[in-house]
């Protein structure tokens, strides 16, 4: 097993898990203020790192955890976790 897919086989109720989800999380929450616009992509940028830091899934973003087969028994845990980033 690699070792994005260990980091996954942690129980999604594991805090320490980037797959775990808190009840507050949905795909209407704004991370960031204010909104991506063509002036300021560096400082959107810097906030929306440390907003996804924060709350453990910068790995989605900068490919560190890998999708896994869709046949894979993680693959619905990592699917929703990715569903709640790129939303």
């Amino acid at each position: 097993m690699s070792e994005s897919q260990d980091t996954l086989q942690d129980s999604s109720q594991n805090v320490h898990s980037p797959c775990c989800l808190h009840p507050s999380e949905n795909p209407a929450m704004s991370l960031v203020s204010p909104v991506l616009d063509p002036i300021n992509y560096n400082s959107w940028s810097r906030l929306m790192l440390i907003a996804l830091s924060a709350k453990n899934k910068v790995d989605f973003v900068s490919g560190t955890i890998c999708k896994p087969a869709s046949n894979h028994a993680l693959f619905p845990m990592w699917k929703r976790c990715n569903n709640i980033v790129v939303s």
